[in-house]
Parts: C-alpha cells; sequence; structure tokens
C-alpha cells in the first residue's frame, strides 16, 4: 500500500490560503467555506498483481445549512433549530446522505449521520445530546460521493470495464468492511458510471468523513487532484479497540507530535509503551514499505516522543491528507475520539 504525496507548493496553497469560496444553500444562513485542491497518487500495477493504495477524500461537502440550536433544541438523538427552516427529508433519503456536526464549543467537530429531517429537527444515528447544549451552533454539510471524489466520467482516470473483475477496484470501508465499486464503461452501452459489485448504480454512494479507501490498481500509477471545501474546524474520528482505518480528514497533513493522537490519557488517546510491542501502533503504508510509530513513554526517561520501530524519533514525520492510515489499539474496551485538529491558518 502507498498513500498519495501532495507536492509542498499545493499543500501550502491549502494551509495558508482558499482558492475560491463558495456560498452555502440557504440564503438566510448563508456561510462561506474556503476551497482548495489535493493531488492524490496511485499505485501502478497490473491485472495479474493489483497494487493498493489507501487514499482519502480529506476535503468536504459544502455546508448546506448553518446555524443556532433551539435553546431546549439538543435531545437525545436529535437537534432541534428556530424556526422551519428546512422541508421535510431535506438531508437524508433521496437526497443523498448527509451529516450534522457541532460547530460551536467545547465538543466542536463532533457529528453524526442525520436519518431524518423535518421542517426544524434533524434525527441522528448517533446520540450526541451529551457533547451539546441548547444554543450550541450545528453545520450539516452532504457527505464526498464516488461521483465527487473520482470523477462522474471517470475523470480520474481508473481502469474501467463491463466487469468488476477487469476495471481497478474501490473499496470504500465501514470500520473494516469494505464495499467494493468500478467504473463501468462499455462502448456498446450508453450506462457508464459507477457500480457496486451487484451491478447497482452508485454515483451517489456516500464517502463518509470516518471512511477510508483503497484503490487496487490493475494498470500503471497515475494522479488525480480532487477539489472540495476545506474543513476549518477539527474533527471526531472513531477509534475502537483493534485495527482501524482511517482518513487523514484535514486537507493539510499533520506532524505526529501535532496530531492530537498522544493525549497523554489512555481514555482520550493512544496508549504509550516503553517498546513498540507494549504501545497502540500507527502503521503508515509506503511505496514499498509499511512504517510503524508509537508513543514512546518512559518514566524513568526523558525522551519521550513518537519513535518508529528502529527507534528512530519520529515526531515530525507527516500523516499527509489525502490518505489514510492504520492504527492498532491494545486498550481492550477502551474506544476513543480521536479529535483531528484542523488546519492552520485558514
Amino acid at each position: 500500500m502507498n498513500p498519495s504525496v501532495l507536492p509542498l507548493k499545493l499543500r501550502c496553497a491549502l494551509a495558508i490560503c482558499a482558492l475560491a469560496a463558495l456560498q452555502s444553500a440557504s440564503a438566510q444562513n448563508a456561510t462561506t467555506t474556503p476551497v482548495g485542491y489535493i493531488t492524490i497518487n496511485v499505485n501502478g500495477g497490473t491485472p495479474a498483481a493489483p497494487k493498493v493504495t489507501l487514499v482519502a477524500p480529506s476535503l468536504v461537502g459544502a455546508v448546506q445549512w448553518q446555524g443556532a440550536t433551539a435553546n431546549t433544541g439538543v435531545t437525545p438523538s436529535q437537534f432541534t433549530v428556530i424556526g422551519t427552516p428546512w422541508s421535510a427529508n431535506q438531508f437524508n433519503g433521496a437526497n443523498g446522505t448527509h451529516y450534522v456536526e457541532i460547530a460551536s464549543g467545547a465538543n466542536s467537530g463532533a457529528w453524526s449521520y442525520v436519518t431524518a429531517t423535518t421542517g426544524n429537527s434533524v434525527t441522528t444515528q448517533d446520540d450526541l445530546s451529551s457533547l451539546a447544549v441548547g444554543g450550541d451552533t450545528i453545520a450539516i454539510r452532504k457527505c464526498v460521493t464516488l461521483a465527487d471524489f473520482f470523477g462522474a466520467n471517470n475523470e480520474a482516470g481508473l481502469l474501467a470495464g463491463d466487469e468488476l473483475s477487469l476495471a481497478d477496484e474501490v473499496l470504500v470501508y465501514d470500520g473494516l468492511t469494505p464495499q467494493p465499486y468500478f467504473f463501468y464503461d462499455d462502448p456498446s452501452d450508453i450506462d457508464d458510471g459507477w457500480y457496486d459489485a451487484d451491478g447497482v448504480l452508485a454515483n451517489t454512494a456516500a464517502i463518509g468523513p470516518n471512511q477510508p479507501v483503497l484503490i487496487k490498481r490493475k494498470a500503471g500509477g497515475l494522479t488525480f487532484k480532487f477539489v472540495g471545501h476545506v474543513k476549518k474546524g477539527p474533527t471526531f474520528i472513531p477509534v475502537e479497540t483493534g485495527t482501524n482505518i482511517i482518513p487523514i480528514v484535514r486537507a493539510a497533513g499533520v506532524e505526529l507530535n501535532l496530531a492530537s493522537l498522544y493525549t497523554g490519557n489512555t481514555t482520550t488517546g493512544v496508549k504509550p509503551g516503553d517498546e513498540l510491542a507494549l504501545a497502540d501502533e500507527l502503521l503508515v503504508y509506503n511505496s514499498s514499505s509499511i512504517s510503524s510509530y508509537y508513543y514512546y513513554d518512559d518514566p524513568a526517561d526523558v525522551d519521550d516522543g513518537w519513535y518508529d520501530a528502529d527507534g528512530i524519533l519520529s515526531n515530525t514525520i507527516t500523516l499527509q491528507e489525502g490518505t489514510s492510515i492504520v492504527l492498532k489499539r491494545k486498550t481492550p474496551g477502551n474506544a476513543f475520539n480521536w479529535i483531528v485538529p484542523g488546519p492552520p491558518g485558514i
């Protein structure tokens, strides 16, 4: 597996300024979000020996609505706002997968998928009521889709085919469960597009903020650009005991020592140790190798920090935007939310 590497000039462009600003769909609750692009590099392979690359959109969809909840508008699995600014099912169902995010207060960045919408309330898949209070601001975004990320007409340039076995395979993970997709292209047919393994059209299939993407490439290496909105603030990403495949959900890469993965508390961050075997393990995939990192913490030592498996200090290793990583969580029954910091200077 090989994570994509974004050229420095593009990372700087995203971290320092926006390329443009777009207005949200709600005129009454208008907001602007910076727009940028990232470059995704995909390893080359062959039909007999596909190569895999762990990627992630890193950029997000535009804010569809943002505003304050009512004073009593935070209840289990539901947010209610003042007035009736929405229509039934506006942020769910046939209108695509959306998520609501807490956008103010101590838990800014916590989010959950929208499962139902009324004129003034959204129901969420998860109960966020312990993380917000009435009057907190919420923001609603539509998830990035397959067509957004790779292009409705496969502008990314992945290998297309009239069946999955002949095309590059795109796997979107829900936890450790992958859903495969491919771009269907048949000169004798007009139904080109993104399809799942069962032959169901999937252009609008969602890639959620917590969902990594794996590409199985059966042709030469390629590079493509993805344009989206830059998420300004933090984002909560759940980490469970065991193996986690985690997308990097910020528009600019972040150094390990600034990533907030280690917090000094194993209920809110990774478990440290005085050797790799005792600590949570972070795996970063390179073009021809896998690098392991862990947080070294020994009460008898002053050299605490992030180290690789060879004992080399690695605090400044960058988790690149446009990629996904693997975290092996070794603390039984102790899940936590990685609060990914937003990019600086935006």
